[in-house]
C-alpha cells in the first residue's frame, strides 16, 4: 500500500515538476532534486544520478520534438558552438562528478544548497537582465566559452541538471543566435555531457552508495 502511495506521489510530483519546467523552459531538474532528497528520502548523491538520468531523457525527447521546429541545418552551422562550449563542458563534468564523488555527505549537501540558491537567483535575474551580444575577439570568445563550459559541467553533474538556464544566456551573450535556435544549440551540449556524468558516476559510485 505504502508503495502504491508513494509511486502515485512520484508521478504527481513529476507532473508538477514537468509543468513548471515547461512552463521556464527548462527540464526541471532544479526542482527534481530537491523532492528526490526530501521526500523519497534518497541521498543528495544518490539524488544527483537518478536527476542525471531523468535529465537525459528529458533532453533526448527535448531533442526529438523540437527537430521539427528547427532545421538540422540550422544547428549543424553552428557546430563552432557547440563544441566551443562542449569541449569545457565535458571537463566540468568529470571535475563535478570527481568532487561529488569525494566529499563527504554533509559537505556535499552545503555545496549543493549554494548552486541550486544560484541558480534560483540567476533565474529570476533573467526577468530582469537584458541579455545581448558581447563583443570579444574571437580567441577571447572561444577561452571564454570553454571556461563557461567548465562552469556549466561543474553544476550539470554536481545537481544532476541539463544546465540549459546556464547554456542559452552564455551562447546569446557570446555568439549572437535567436534564443529558439540557443535552445536546440544548448540541448545539443547538454546531452553529451549529461550522458558523460552519468558515465563516470557509474565508474565511481559503487563504493559511494
Amino acid at each position: 500500500m505504502k508503495e502504491t502511495v508513494k509511486n502515485r506521489w512520484s508521478f504527481l510530483a513529476g507532473t508538477v515538476i514537468g509543468v513548471l519546467g515547461g512552463l521556464m523552459g527548462l527540464g526541471g531538474a532544479e526542482f527534481r532534486l530537491p523532492v528526490l532528497v526530501r521526500y523519497f528520502n534518497f541521498t543528495t548523491f544518490q539524488g544527483i544520478i537518478i536527476n542525471l538520468v531523468v535529465s537525459l531523457i528529458t533532453v533526448g525527447f527535448s531533442l526529438l520534438f523540437r527537430s521539427t521546429a528547427i532545421p538540422i541545418a540550422s544547428i549543424t552551422n553552428n557546430y563552432g558552438i557547440i563544441i566551443n562550449l562542449l569541449a569545457g563542458s565535458i571537463i566540468g563534468a568529470l571535475i563535478g562528478v570527481r568532487l561529488a564523488s569525494r566529499i563527504n555527505s554533509e559537505k556535499l549537501d552545503d555545496i549543493v544548497f549554494v548552486f541550486l540558491m544560484f541558480l534560483g537567483i540567476f533565474m529570476i535575474s533573467h526577468s530582469f537582465i537584458h541579455f545581448s551580444y558581447i563583443e570579444l575577439e574571437p580567441i577571447v570568445r572561444i577561452i571564454v566559452g570553454f571556461l563557461a563550459g567548465v562552469t556549466i559541467g561543474i553544476f550539470s553533474s554536481m545537481l544532476g541538471v541539463a544546465g540549459g538556464e546556464l547554456i542559452i544566456p552564455t551562447i546569446i551573450l557570446l555568439y549572437v543566435i535567436d534564443i529558439k535556435l540557443a535552445g536546440s544549440l544548448s540541448l545539443c551540449i547538454s546531452f553529451p555531457t549529461v550522458l558523460i556524468g552519468i558515465m563516470k558516476y557509474r565508474k565511481t559510485a559503487s563504493s559511494k552508495l
